[in-house]
């Protein structure tokens, strides 16, 4: 709700969510999938995991994150992809700039959703629940995709009308129900509460959002910090006064990517991790964005999730930076620091955040010379990978994975590249 001088503005929010992201995308590629059970992630008899499924592979228990020697054990019927990135994105793109065409007020928060404040274009357009409709309509119809779509008076209660509203409808939340709405709810249905979290508030008996929501706010505050607190208690009783802000970048850019079979290979390891950097650093520089934090994830073959606080770490960089050359040897430090195992690794991955716009930050004369000469390299490399494909260059450690990994026009194919903007 705004406040535009005594006038009150009741907002209405729409979060897009497209259903079965990955799985669609292989539908729209090959209608004759369409009905059918498909499974993306890698072949039947890899040991990767399920990163999207159809809700036709989902009847049979088949969810993302499964193990897919265990998919088709389940549903050995089913269709078995690997699932392609690029058309991925590009698909995407087409699906959102639809929604473009009702209201400006578009944010991108990644591949698969996005959020619309049509609250200027309802005297346009009717209300909030018929823009929703036709989008519905034409997403459906010039793209391919089926779309799940919450609608409410901020981010907070759109979003989790999605949920309910999949597989493809559309849920309407009611100005002054938030609350109301999301009070029954189990906490880890409130954007913001992770594992931790629910397993913290858990510890307090605290189940729900509505027992979440008489909790004071100092409390909160001194249980989880300040900003943490604070999200919480706002959160819970429907409030969210975040707006949606067109053009806003990725608050952070990630990619990882599973190695099948595991591996001990340092040369590999390495080579990995700075490839990953290169497409992390490489997706920053085209928002015009630099990185203030540098964080490194690794998941053994044995051990517990990269989720496990002994498997991250995190570091502020000196000066931000989105040139992989300048970041590389501060991941590699962080990576040496957390592989103390004589175990293969199964995952490895980096993530680039504290954003900020390029040429931000505290300049140093004497390191000012070198940086230049980096940054006319890495332009140089930029320039010549947009007109011919990132193929076109292998550079730095990424060499190592020559002849172990196949390449396309796009670069290296992973076996689960990370789906982050």
């Amino acid at each position: 709700m705004l406040d535009v001088g005594e006038v009150t503005v009741n907002r209405n929010i729409i979060h897009v969510d497209i259903d079965a992201f990955l799985a669609s995308v292989e539908q729209v590629r090959d209608p004759s999938l369409l009905g059918r059970p498909v499974i993306v992630g890698g072949e039947k008899g890899d040991r990767g995991i399920v990163l999207s499924s159809t809700y036709e592979a989902r009847r049979h228990g088949v969810m993302p994150g499964l193990i897919l020697s265990e998919a088709a054990r389940l549903l050995p019927e089913a269709v078995f992809l690997k699932g392609d990135y690029q058309v991925a994105h590009r698909l995407s793109e087409r699906a959102f700039d639809i929604c473009r065409r009702y209201t400006p007020l578009v944010q991108v928060t990644s591949l698969d959703d996005c959020y619309l404040d049509v609250t200027g274009s309802t005297r346009l357009f009717g209300p909030a629940r018929k823009v929703a409709a036709r989008i519905w309509r034409e997403v459906s119809r010039e793209v391919g995709f089926r779309v799940s779509m919450g609608i409410g008076e901020n981010r907070t209660v759109a979003r989790v009308a999605t949920v309910f509203a999949k597989p493809g409808g559309v849920m309407e939340i009611l100005p002054g129900r938030a609350a109301e709405f999301l009070a029954p709810l189990p906490i880890r249905r409130l954007p913001g509460v992770g594992r931790r979290t629910e397993k913290a508030l858990h510890r307090y008996n605290v189940k729900t959002i509505g027992e979440l929501s008489r909790i004071p706010r100092a409390l909160l505050a001194r249980t989880f910090g300040l900003a943490a607190g604070r999200l919480l208690f706002y959160r819970s009783r429907g409030v969210d006064e975040e707006p949606v802000v067109p053009g806003r970048g990725p608050r952070s850019v990630s990619r990882e990517t599973s190695f099948d079979p595991a591996t001990a290979d340092y040369d590999v390891i390495e080579g990995m991790l700075f490839y990953l950097l290169e497409r992390a650093a490489a997706a920053l520089r085209a928002e015009g964005l630099s990185a203030r934090t540098l964080s490194v994830k690794i998941r053994y073959a044995d051990g517990p999730g990269d989720d496990h606080p002994r498997n991250r770490r995190s570091r502020t960089l000196p000066r931000p930076s989105a040139r992989e050359r300048e970041l590389f040897g501060t991941a590699r430090k962080m990576f040496t620091a957390l592989f103390t195992r004589r175990v293969r690794l199964k995952l490895i991955g980096v993530a680039l955040s504290g954003l900020e716009r390029e040429g931000g930050g505290q300049r140093d004369l004497f390191t000012e010379e070198e940086r230049s000469r980096t940054a006319k390299l890495t332009a140089g490399i930029d320039d010549i990978r947009g007109r011919f494909g990132f193929k076109a260059i292998t550079a730095g450690h990424s060499i190592e994975l020559l002849g172990r990994y196949e390449q396309n026009e796009h670069g290296f194919v992973l076996k689960t590249p990370s789906l982050t903007r």
